[in-house]
Formats: structure tokens, sequence, C-alpha cells
């Protein structure tokens, strides 16, 4: 399914189409360890808030599935979870409260939530004529005093139309619009046509969306 993946660092600024001062910085990094994994990290940080959320995937460098994932916000919180197949184990760790294990299957193959930037980039299929992609993602939610549970989903990425992207240093890129997910909470992607990097997307909501847009050299 994927092309190759290489060793890389993008940041992208968040912003309010609505305007105010609260921004997020959205920071992704690829490397390869040996010829068969690959490490991909994303940090989430709030303006108003003083730590960052990071999430770390070791993915299988032949087709993206998962090997593990980690999740941490400041010192107090995190998660960690091992993939044997379809079989998922780990743990929860909340402030105050025990480590929680979990063991759980997926129902079918599917990759982390968080690598989504990661398969527009990495599927060249995707921007051939009529090109459109279906795939299972999966994600874990935990409210107070519950065991943390895995959520399932199935996407489909399709490209929508084409855009100028305007970024923050007055750069103008043409990129293809690629829309993600289902109505009415499809996220649109901007991947630059001649490269297939992502320059930005648009989270909906609402109230406003939320822009995000590539502030790397």
């Amino acid at each position: 399914m994927s092309g190759p993946v290489r060793p890389s660092r993008h940041k992208f600024v968040g912003s309010s189409a609505c305007g105010g001062e609260n921004q997020s910085l959205v920071v992704e990094e690829i490397a390869l360890r040996g010829d068969s994994e690959i490490l991909f990290v994303q940090s989430l940080q709030f303006s108003d808030q003083p730590n960052a959320l990071v999430d770390s995937a070791v993915l299988d460098r032949r087709n993206l599935a998962p090997v593990s994932e980690r999740r941490h916000l400041g010192q107090d919180t995190s998660a960690s979870w091992q993939f044997r197949g379809l079989r998922v184990l780990g743990f929860t760790q909340q402030p105050g409260e025990r480590r929680r294990s979990y063991d759980s299957k997926l129902r079918e193959p599917a990759f982390p939530d968080v690598i989504i930037s990661l398969l527009l980039r990495a599927t060249p299929l995707l921007y051939a004529p009529a090109g459109k992609i279906t795939f299972a993602t999966f994600g874990f939610e935990e409210e107070e005093g519950k065991p943390p549970s895995l959520m399932l989903y199935t996407d489909t990425a399709r490209v929508t139309g084409s855009k100028t992207v305007r970024l923050p240093n007055g750069t103008r890129l043409e990129a293809w619009v690629v829309g993600v997910g289902n109505a009415p909470d499809v996220v649109d992607y901007w991947v630059e046509k001649s490269t297939h990097e992502l320059v930005g997307w648009s989270v909906p909501s609402q109230d406003c969306a939320t822009n995000y847009l590539s502030v790397s050299p």
C-alpha cells in the first residue's frame, strides 16, 4: 500500500478561523529504525496549556502496521500499547489512579489514528484519477473511573479539489484537497501536488474551523 517513507520533521501552527489569541503547534517527526521499522512522533501543544500531548507510534516499514504506541501528557498521564497481530496489550495511567491494564482485540487490521497524515503522503494511488482509499483506524478513549475503550473507525480519503495554500511566510503552494471522514466531520487535508507533502489541514467545528498551516523550512 505504502510508497517510500523518508525521515522528516514538519511544524504546523493552528488557529481558529474566527480569530482569537489561542493557538496550537503540531510537530510531526519521522525516523527510520533499522531496516524494518518507522518511528512516527506527533506532539500537540496549545498556547494556554502547560504540557504537550505526545504520541509515538512504531510502525512496520513494509505496510505501516502498528508495532507499539505510547502517549503521554506531562508527567502524570501516560498510556502504552503493544500489538501482536490483532491483539492489543498495554496500560493507561491517570493522575492519582492506579495503572489500568488493557488486553483486547481489533476486529480487523487498522492503523493508529495519529498517522493519517502519513498515510496520505505514503499512498500514491490516492492521487491517480478518481483515486480514493478506504482504511480502518483506531483510537483509545477513557472516561474517569472506567477502563479504556478501543474505538475502531472506517474512513475514506478522496481528492475533492485543489487550492492555492498561502503559508505564514507568504509562500504559495498548489495543493490537492483531500477529504477524510464522513459528513459532517470531514477533515480537509492540503497536500502539495508536486511532492505529496502535507502543507496544512482544516478541522471542522460547530463554531469555527481550526486551520493548521506548515511553518517548516
